[in-house]
Formats: structure tokens, sequence, C-alpha cells
């Protein structure tokens, strides 16, 4: 016949009650729901910004083309002309409220692969190597994640 003793050595002393498991099973699938939520909402601010995206580099098309119809226009004085620059006077404050920011850059600072496009180079000694000799559409970011980047001229030697 067994001891006391040897029946305690038989079972063990750390086995988790069903009320544990089930503890520990409600506390996994809390955080596993937890998890999904946090996923859902940074799936759905990254859809949001992609349509953001989309959405201003269309309108930022349309500005450029503005932009060139302002600055072949501005002598003109017909109602279309102003027509035109009124729409114009109109997109920038429609792309800050976008949360657009344009990224800034002028001629002869140094180029940046990560702001600017370079579409062309220029040979020229009034700008050094590598800086900007001329910008040809403005760049913008949104939430820190450039949209669309500065198209430039870089100056070469």
């Amino acid at each position: 016949m067994k001891t006391n003793k040897e029946v305690k050595k038989q079972t063990p002393a750390n086995k988790p009650t069903e009320v544990e498991i089930l503890k520990s099973q409600l506390a996994k699938a809390l955080a596993d729901y937890d998890n999904l939520k946090k996923r859902a909402a940074k799936d759905t601010e990254q859809l949001i910004f992609n349509r953001i995206k989309e959405i201003s580099t269309e309108l930022l098309l349309i500005m450029d083309s503005l932009e060139l119809a302002k600055q072949e226009n501005r002598k003109k004085t017909d109602e279309w002309v102003n027509g035109v620059l009124s729409i114009f006077e109109m997109l920038p404050g429609f792309i800050e409220k976008l949360g657009l920011t344009e990224i800034s850059v002028k001629e002869g600072d140094t180029f940046d692969p990560s702001l600017h496009e370079a579409l062309s180079t220029l040979k020229t000694k009034k700008f050094k190597k590598n800086t900007v000799a001329a910008v040809v559409s403005k760049g913008y970011m949104l939430e820190g994640n450039i949209v669309r980047p500065t198209r430039v001229i870089v100056a070469s030697q």
C-alpha cells in the first residue's frame, strides 16, 4: 500500500486547473483581438493615405497645367484667363486641406535624390555641380512621405 507521500509524488502539484486554462485562453484571445484591431486600424490608415496620394497626384498635374497657363497668359485680361487664374488661386488651398506640403527647393540647392527627380542635366558655370539649376515642377509630401518629388534640372560641369 502507498503512503500519502508516494501519492503526492505521483500527482503533479503544478498542473493547471480547468479555470486557469480557461483564463489563459481568454487572455490570449483578448490579446489576439487587440492585435487584430490595431492591424485593421493601420490597414485603414494606409488605404486612406494611398487614396489621398492618388487624388493628389492627379490634382498636381492639373495645378501644373494651370501654373503654365498662368505664366503664359499674365498679360491677357479676357474672362477666360481671369477664370483660369481664379481656379489656380483656389488649388493651393485645396492641396493644403488634403494635408500636402510643398517640398522647399530653389535654384542652387544641393540635389537630393530622396526629394528631387532629375529630369536632365545642364552644363553651366552658374551653379556648382550636382545642384539644382532649375525647378521644373514642385514636389509635395503627405505626412512625411513623398507624394511627388520636385522635378529639377541638375547642374553639371
